[in-house]
């Protein structure tokens, strides 16, 4: 399968596109998915686990925490997900995504990611 095609798959599920969007934007914990989409810390590392497997996403490990960063070869995929962040307003709930993104740090008080 092609990596389009791939990112159809992941993207057609409304919970990980958001995910992949703020993703797309900047490196973050499971817990700042978490506290800006309001799902289950359990939910957002099992989608995060399928960006893994697919290779969408890379990982690194800051003290206890480990970030999670968008990766992509397909320059189709970078440019739809461009297009959707430079025309987020066209899009309510990305918009709130990104206005709770702005505020992520206050999502680490519940943060549990050492295992993720």
């Amino acid at each position: 399968m092609n990596r389009l095609n791939e990112f159809l798959k992941l993207a057609a599920n409304e919970d990980r596109f958001r995910m992949l969007v703020l993703l797309f934007q900047e490196d973050l914990c499971v817990c700042h998915i978490s506290g800006i989409l309001e799902m289950s810390q359990p939910t957002a590392s099992k989608n995060l686990a399928k960006f893994r497997d697919t290779k969408f996403v890379e990982t690194r490990q800051e003290g206890k925490y480990i970030y999670y960063s968008f990766k992509s070869d397909d320059e189709r995929v970078d440019n739809f997900l461009s297009d959707v962040v430079e025309n987020v307003d066209s899009y309510p709930k990305l918009k709130e995504d990104k206005s709770k993104l702005a505020n992520k740090e206050i999502y680490m008080v519940s943060c549990s990611c050492e295992n993720k």
